[in-house]
């Protein structure tokens, strides 16, 4: 929903910008064309002070809410609003979130997985499979098979709470720890 308002609001905003340039170039090729203001401007412009105010502070909310609208789509990080999974067939179906399957499979890489720390995973939809980004610190090991034992963990948990085969698993090391030799 605030995707479509955010949507007519830009659009909007595009036609009313496109109609701003067009007079300005028109005013600047010196055509004698007449560009007064609409009525309802001129209404404005000459109201009483407590509709000026009004109208101010209607145009300040819209634009404020316009902008929080803006800044949660940008900064949620989460793509699918909280969407998630949906198992089973129509109508007897159960939808897991893709929050609850980021939170399995930290744990279960962290409890599996020795030299492991810090885990925090991302998962995805892909084309057809989930996507899945594992974050964590590791012992200085051969890092690709950490990279394997990842992906069985994650594999075998997703294969065993939803059914669902994984697609692509990637691990990103943030951080190495030091003396911790495995």
């Amino acid at each position: 929903m605030r995707r479509a308002v955010i949507l007519v609001v830009a659009v909007l905003g595009v036609l009313a910008c496109v109609v701003l340039i067009v007079r300005e170039v028109e005013l600047a090729t010196g055509a004698a064309a007449s560009w007064s203001p609409p009525r309802w401007w001129h209404d404005l412009l000459t109201a009483s002070p407590a509709v000026l105010a009004l109208a101010g502070t209607a145009v300040a909310v819209g634009g404020v809410v316009c902008l929080w609208l803006a800044l949660r789509m940008l900064g949620s990080g989460d793509s699918d609003g909280g969407a998630g999974v949906e198992l089973g067939v129509v109508g007897q179906s159960v939808v897991v979130t893709l929050g609850a399957l980021e939170h399995l499979l930290a744990g279960a890489i962290a409890a599996e997985l020795d030299g492991v720390d810090d885990v925090r995973v991302r998962v995805m939809r892909g084309d057809e499979r989930l996507v899945t980004r594992a974050h964590l610190s590791a012992a200085p090991t051969d890092l690709l098979r950490l990279q394997a034992r990842v992906t069985t963990v994650v594999t075998g948990e997703l294969r065993a709470a939803t059914g669902i085969q994984p697609g692509e698993v990637t691990v990103q090391v943030d951080r190495v720890l030091a003396g911790e030799r495995r």
